[in-house]
């Protein structure tokens, strides 16, 4: 038998969640879906789940036996779960970051507190506290023991599944899974290795853009002395063709004139038309500069 402050508090539970759906809802800017309250898990539910979605229809099923046992934090946090997918079916980064943002809009003060902090006020500084073990149940394999909180994601899981891993979302099955064994899917460890990637990323680019810098310094400083050489290395060129020219009267004198007539020719501008069908080609010699004429 159920007793009547047990229903009590299950309306007053009913109540908490219809509320935080339809303002994670208006905050989302989506029509409020329906919600049904199942009283068993019964080819409804699958293991381990709270609550589901239609899309299709619009309506939103939790179990009752879940919602007595879910405090109000666990109501707010299920239901803007839910609201999420109405943008995101599945449960990548955006449905994350979605999610995070209703949280965020659906939170509210505490009673008796006001919003305004005292001057001088100063945030007290915690100290770190070493990781202690709680004995519950994993939130993976559900077993009951000794367990860890994972420091990305908040959940608490036993020495076998502790260490976190990027989830992938399954096609088969709606859950999300991971691609190694002995570990949890842990969506805010994907977004701290993506912040990892991007620093490691920035770093690398910043030292490619120095060491390149660098190196451009270096030449620049380098390439008038290169200049300086090869202008020495063409004046001594010339001085030795000099020196070989008044040495050697017969080499002068072919490199001025063409020796016993042998020219050394090569084609003059283009072909002309002179009618009849024929074509001039003129030949100019590289050396003494004379002009031939070939009639085509």
């Amino acid at each position: 038998m159920v007793s009547r402050a047990e229903k009590g508090i299950l309306e007053y539970k009913k109540d908490i969640f219809i509320k935080e759906v339809s303002k994670a809802s208006i905050s989302l800017g989506v029509p409020v879906p329906e919600i049904k309250f199942w009283n068993h898990y019964e080819n409804h539910f699958d293991k381990g789940e709270r609550a589901h979605i239609h899309l299709e229809e619009g309506i939103i099923c939790i179990a009752e036996p879940e919602l007595e046992i879910m405090s109000e934090e666990d109501i707010r946090k299920t239901a803007t779960h839910e609201v999420s997918h109405l943008h995101y079916s599945g449960h990548g980064l955006e449905f994350q970051n979605t999610h995070q943002d209703l949280e965020i809009a659906s939170w509210e003060p505490p009673a008796g507190t006001i919003g305004a902090l005292p001057e001088g006020y100063k945030p007290s500084i915690e100290k770190e506290r070493k990781q202690r073990t709680i004995k519950y149940k994993c939130n993976l394999c559900d077993k009951k023991g000794e367990t860890k909180k994972c420091k990305h994601c908040g959940g608490y899981f036993c020495e076998k599944h502790i260490t976190p891993q990027e989830a992938v979302v399954g096609i088969e099955t709606p859950r999300y899974r991971t691609l190694k064994e002995n570990t949890h899917p842990c969506f805010p460890y994907t977004q701290y290795l993506i912040k990892q990637e991007k620093k490691q990323a920035e770093e690398y680019s910043k030292a490619l853009d120095n060491l390149l810098k660098k190196k451009t310094k270096d030449y620049e400083k380098e390439e008038p002395e290169i200049k300086e050489d090869s202008e020495e290395i063409q004046k001594e060129e010339k001085i030795e063709e000099e020196n070989e020219e008044k040495n050697n009267p017969l080499k002068k004198f072919m490199n001025r004139k063409c020796f016993l007539f042998f020219h050394k020719y090569q084609k003059f501008k283009g072909l002309s038309n002179i009618g009849s069908g024929k074509f001039l080609q003129r030949y100019k010699c590289e050396k003494c500069g004379k002009i031939k004429e070939v009639i085509k």
